[in-house]
């Protein structure tokens, strides 16, 4: 099961709605005026967010100054987790979450601040999620337990000294472990959206995102959205895991242990799981214009047709859809399956071939790169990263570290946040095949020579 759990961390997005541009489905630019300042082209996870003990303690305006130097940050529901992840009454992690926004936004009003959703599974440590989850009048948009299903239903909760138990297919992962408090009806664990109800989608949109517990509130600038459904190829080993046939797919969420089967009655590839898919793209697509819409953006609208989608250290995979992923900020050069990959993050390129491939691919006119919202993470060498990107950067270009965290530090590009001005054009190559490439801007001349991987910016 672990093994599924990999890869089916590691699909392709499915169903498209409406879109903005029919060669790229679903495409949406953000709400804001474009900017080439450096530092407002940056974006980060934060010690308060992904680390579920934060190394910096408590969001203070001291241990919170770095955020000013940052253009988008994001909270995650784990942050502060030591400091009140384990509340009387049961944990309120979306209420927290939203607080620490209302606190980073009067430190760094200039920032945008992101929080957490997820689209794919409910956490019973959202008050918001938990009410419906604890009425039965809302049965139906939460998927059950499979009849033969051998998973544990019930928990002891501590705080009671009372057995909870729930019906609802859930399973745990760390901060729903056993010993954690998600009120007085179930216990805490990761629940399953059924995305085909109807209903359930327009709360998804209307109030869990755009409601006071969202976007609505006005600390909440957007979302970083966590997990997603994906389908995989047959290969012989998922074979091996599940019955399927070369040619055919399996579906599924990600990071779900044990969902997909026996323990939900749903198989990987049956008709179910592919409406539960189809539907969740849905939900997604139309959760995120809902979102753009109304003035606030999200994570997984950058590299729109450009990542992987191989998210949790899985293999490259097709193109991933646009929105229905979560950028680690390794894009291709053009959204083509052929198209190479920028370097790993906090990695350097392997050769110079890779470092020229990519970079005459993304300067090349015909290359979507520079024309969408991207995001490039940050490598081993701050000076030749900043120079690839003023390269090959479009209005939206944005550096950081992918969802990856913890950071508490302003962006290594701080260093370098010269007024380069706007660009004249697009980057060039000095001569077919020289690896080195150059970019005329207003105040500045970029260029970046693969051959040596030494960076030139000269400012006029």
């Amino acid at each position: 099961m672990a093994f599924l759990a990999l890869f089916l961390a590691c699909g392709k997005g499915g169903a498209f709605s409406a879109n903005e541009d029919p060669l790229m489905p679903n495409l949406l630019l953000p709400p804001w005026e474009p900017t080439y300042n450096l530092t407002k082209s940056t974006m980060t996870q934060t010690c308060f967010g992904p680390a579920r003990i934060s190394p910096v303690g408590p969001l203070t305006n001291e241990s919170g100054a770095f955020m000013r130097s940052w253009g988008i940050i994001t909270i995650d529901f784990e942050s502060q987790e030591e400091i009140w992840g384990h509340h009387p009454g049961g944990k309120n992690s979306d209420e927290m979450m939203v607080a620490e926004a209302v606190k980073a936004k009067s430190i760094a009003p200039e920032t945008q601040v992101y929080i957490y959703r997820n689209l794919a599974q409910a956490y019973a440590n959202f008050v918001e999620l938990r009410e419906k989850l604890e009425d039965p009048s809302y049965s139906d948009w939460w998927i059950p337990f499979g009849p033969n299903s051998t998973m544990p239903r019930c928990e002891l909760n501590p705080r009671l000294n009372k057995t909870l138990c729930s019906d609802y297919f859930h399973t745990k992962l760390g901060w729903t472990e056993n010993g954690h408090d998600c009120g007085d009806v179930l216990p805490c664990g990761d629940y399953v959206f059924n995305h085909r109800n109807q209903s359930l989608r327009k709360w998804i949109v209307e109030t869990h995102m755009l409601g006071k517990m969202g976007i609505g509130h006005p600390a909440v600038d957007g979302f970083l959205i966590d997990d997603w459904y994906t389908k995989y190829p047959c290969t012989d080993q998922i074979s091996k895991q599940y019955p399927c046939e070369p040619g055919q797919f399996v579906y599924g969420p990600s990071e779900i242990p044990g969902f997909i089967g026996i323990q939900s009655g749903i198989d990987a590839n049956s008709t179910q799981m592919k409406e539960l898919y189809g539907n969740w793209s849905i939900t997604t697509n139309e959760a995120l214009k809902a979102v753009r819409d109304a003035g606030g953006y999200t994570w997984s609208n950058f590299n729109c047709m450009l990542d992987t989608d191989g998210g949790y250290g899985c293999p490259p995979s097709d193109l991933a859809g646009c929105g229905l992923h979560k950028t680690e900020g390794i894009p291709r050069a053009n959204n083509t399956e052929t198209a190479p990959m920028w370097h790993g993050r906090l990695k350097g390129w392997d050769s110079s071939e890779a470092c020229s491939n990519w970079t005459r691919m993304a300067c090349d006119p015909s290359s979507v790169f520079s024309k969408i919202p991207t995001e490039l993470a940050f490598g081993n060498d701050t000076h030749a990263d900043v120079a690839q990107f003023l390269l090959t950067r479009g209005p939206y270009g944005y550096m950081g570290y992918g969802w990856h965290g913890c950071v508490s530090d302003p962006p290594p590009s701080k260093e370098y946040d010269l007024d380069y001005g706007e660009p004249k054009g697009l980057c060039t190559e000095t001569a077919p095949m020289s690896g080195i490439f150059v970019r005329e801007w207003t105040k500045a001349t970029i260029q970046f020579d693969c051959n040596t991987m030494t960076p030139n910016i000269t400012m006029h």
